[in-house]
């Protein structure tokens, strides 16, 4: 589904390009002052990181390897579990700190435009996250770390 790449590539390298400041206002004028915009925020930018990842774990895959595989009799499902879900794992876990940032700042920066709550309990939520993650990584790459 190589189509599907070419379609998004695009797409999400634009929506990379804009500045993260213009996003603000855009998400209180489509989602209100409150948490939705907020999220909706947050989400915008985590979810163009998290294509990058996903889609340069898929990129980074060996063909060859993918080639051996299906030579070994590897189907479909075998390929994908025991090939590309490796790599776009590894590519998303090591990204999963840089999005957990970016998810703050969108929080805070919707915060900023429409303040309804503060900031402090968006720190105590940002550690809790961060340290969800780490260990996230360590069970999920626990081959990296032996």
């Amino acid at each position: 589904m190589p189509w599907i790449a070419e379609l998004l590539e695009p797409v999400m390298i634009l929506l990379n390009a804009i500045p993260r400041v213009i996003l603000a206002p855009l998400s209180v004028f489509w989602f209100g002052i409150g948490l939705g915009s907020q999220v909706a925020l947050s989400f915008l930018l985590v979810w163009v990181l998290t294509f990058f990842a996903v889609y340069s774990g898929i990129k980074e895959v060996d063909k060859r390897l993918v080639e051996r595989v299906r030579t070994l009799g590897g189907g479909h499902w075998t390929v994908l579990r025991k090939v590309y879900l490796p790599s776009v794992t590894s590519w998303v876990t090591s990204k999963l700190r840089v999005a957990v940032g970016f998810a703050f700042t969108g929080a805070v920066v919707g915060e900023f435009v429409a303040s309804s709550r503060g900031l402090g309990y968006l720190l105590a939520f940002v550690l809790l996250l961060f340290t969800l993650t780490g260990a996230l990584e360590r069970r999920l790459l626990h081959w990296r770390y032996r």
